[in-house]
């Protein structure tokens, strides 16, 4: 056993955060836990939730907590540099009037936010990552900043439960769909309504863009989802063929296709120009909540009242990995991480669950909402690097 002593400093400005006394027998998890002890005390605080802070020592990381520092090649007078990444963050809504903010990465909660005066029914990030928008049965739209949790801007005008909230592409406006039947489109800086959807003869459970921004695909309880002109909001097209209501409804990222998730409990995908029905995915035996694309357009998965999750191949419809052991409850929400080897489901139980595309296998459960969790999200913006997040 050697008495070491460690100086630790950023890796990006340089500047001396601390100097350390330790063993050679000490662990870097014992290290890891000393620096972020000095981070978190220091005024301001240099680390949030929202970030994870990583070590480096002669440009190599220091991932294994369990490894001794002297097995990791440290010694007298070495120098540990700090680098505070912007995790991949992970954003969810439920009926406990709650939405929050996770580092998906440590599974830290970075912020809850809380305001709306019921349950929260979905949430969505902007496109660059800085705010967050949540819709709720309140009748009320809110927009949140990511970094303090605070909230920036409430909408009103519809007239019953808001049931999806989405970004558009330049994040200037926000598309919602109501039960009211409408679907509005909203000026985030403002909270003015500058456009109102109306043509379904039922409730609007969700509304999306196109990834260009022109278009817009609604689903409704009347069976049918439509594509609308997203700057005319007139009715270009109505895919019909579901047998009971359609509960989401979403643009492949080309534009070209149309997926959707019914309570008849399959998942339909159609051709945007001619509507026709392309392929019907049928391996769910309750109903489906929730349909999403992959980044890249390769994959759906869907999350179904059956308990599980399924991942789809969009070009032959075939199953490609069911996530889920049928203990964890009805699935509401399912999506991709941005690279795609992940996707975070959210289950009426109230947990939210990372899984793996390759193995199936799940990589973190988030605890700490109450009840059902009705939406959940990853943020698509770029990961940034720093000393101080703050």
């Amino acid at each position: 056993m050697t008495q070491i002593q460690i100086v630790v400093q950023f890796a990006v400005s340089g500047a001396r955060l601390s100097e350390a006394v330790l063993q050679t027998t000490d662990s870097i998890g014992h290290l890891r836990k000393l620096v972020d002890l000095v981070l978190e005390s220091a005024d301001p605080p240099q680390r949030s939730a929202l970030h994870t802070v990583r070590l480096l020592h002669r440009s190599q990381l220091l991932e294994d907590n369990l490894l001794s520092l002297g097995s990791a090649g440290l010694s007298n007078g070495s120098m540990v540099e700090v680098v505070c990444c912007r995790s991949l963050l992970l954003a969810s809504a439920g009926e406990d009037g709650a939405a929050r903010i996770w580092n998906s990465e440590t599974g830290e909660s970075a912020h809850t936010l809380l305001g709306h005066d019921g349950s929260v029914l979905c949430v969505a990030f902007s496109p660059d990552g800085l705010t967050v928008a949540t819709s709720s049965e309140d009748t009320t739209i809110k927009i949140w900043s990511v970094a303090s949790g605070s909230l920036i801007n409430t909408f009103k005008g519809h007239q019953h439960a808001v049931e999806s909230v989405g970004f558009a592409p330049d994040g200037l406006t926000v598309l919602t769909a109501s039960l009211d039947n409408t679907a509005k489109v909203w000026q985030v800086e403002s909270g003015e309504c500058q456009l109102t959807i109306d043509g379904h003869q039922r409730c609007v459970n969700s509304a999306s863009f196109s990834r260009d921004g022109k278009s817009i695909v609604t689903a409704s309880d009347d069976e049918t989802a439509k594509t609308w002109c997203a700057r005319t909001g007139a009715c270009t097209l109505t895919l019909e063929g579901h047998t009971h209501f359609v509960l989401c409804a979403a643009f492949s990222p080309d534009s070209k296709s149309v997926a959707t998730a019914s309570r008849d409990c399959t998942a339909k995908v159609w051709s945007a120009d001619s509507g026709d029905c392309l392929f019907t995915f049928a391996g769910h035996t309750s109903f489906v909540n929730l349909v999403a694309y992959s980044w890249d357009g390769l994959a759906i998965v869907t999350a179904s009242d059956d308990e599980t999750a399924k991942i789809w191949a969009t070009e032959s419809g075939e199953c490609l990995l069911t996530l889920g052991d049928g203990n964890w409850n009805y699935l509401m929400a399912a999506t991709f991480s941005p690279d795609g080897a992940a996707v975070a489901t959210a289950s009426f139980g109230g947990l939210v669950q990372i899984w793996s595309t390759a193995t199936g296998d799940c990589l973190a459960t988030l605890q700490g909402h109450r009840g059902c969790i009705h939406s959940v999200t990853f943020a698509t913006d770029g990961l940034s690097t720093s000393d101080c997040p703050m």
